[in-house]
């Protein structure tokens, strides 16, 4: 079984967790502005039910030995203590948004994965990967590929997928692509998931034939778990 939740994984860079327990209150500071907002208590109700949920969305897709931890830093370091920790932030439309950023190992290239939850009013329209002619010639200047980006219904829900590679390099290195992945779930009742994946190499990539580098998670794995019936504010 894969380690988790706050308190077990092991620190970013491989260190030891913090020992000190994470004064939790951090994780549902109240939002400025915002009328109507869950108490401090509720909040944190919803917090922990979050964590567990992504904790067992990903236990399964883990190879044994991989360690999640906190990726959330403020100015004092890291926010809520280490593993998965959602905390609540000002959604930009307003309203409340719940997210977790956690960096994970698995043996390959580190990664970062973050999740948020968020209420939605509209779903975007179908055309929204059409790019203008100059943004495409840009992106294509700089050596940007999109290798999937599509929108589609599924299972009661509107799901859109985005992988894109950036050149992980100057020189030969711009032939090796890093991915980044988003997937959008938007559900029924007016609540958005959104679940990126970032690789993240912890040296220069060199050598090697032209293409993407390996993602640790598949695209249809972000959609299982943005799919996941337990990861829901509620």
């Amino acid at each position: 079984m894969v380690a988790l939740l706050a308190g077990c994984a092991t620190g970013r860079g491989g260190g030891a967790a913090a020992t000190p327990t994470p004064d939790r209150s951090v994780l549902c500071r109240p939002l400025q502005g915002l009328t109507t907002q869950r108490s401090a208590d509720d909040c944190l109700t919803v917090v922990l039910a979050l964590d567990k949920a992504l904790s067992a969305a990903l236990a399964p897709l883990l190879p044994g030995g991989a360690t999640v931890s906190n990726n959330t830093f403020d100015e004092h370091g890291e926010f809520g203590g280490p593993g998965i920790q959602f905390h609540r932030t000002l959604a930009e439309q307003g309203g409340e948004r719940y997210e977790a950023a956690v960096r994970i190992k698995d043996g390959a290239n580190p990664y970062n994965l973050r999740v948020e939850l968020v209420g939605y009013q509209q779903v975007p329209p179908q055309n929204r990967c059409a790019v203008e002619p100059a943004m495409a010639a840009d992106r294509q200047a700089k050596g940007i590929v999109t290798v999937e980006c599509g929108q589609n219904a599924s299972d009661g829900a509107t799901v859109f997928r985005e992988l894109t590679g950036f050149p992980s390099g100057s020189g030969d290195a711009a032939k090796r692509l890093t991915p980044n992945g988003v997937v959008e779930v938007y559900r029924p009742g007016g609540e958005l998931v959104r679940v990126s994946f970032e690789a993240v190499p912890e040296k220069a990539v060199s050598g090697g034939a032209p293409g993407m580098l390996p993602m640790n998670l598949t695209m249809d794995q972000l959609v299982a778990i943005a799919k996941s019936p337990a990861l829901t504010v509620g």
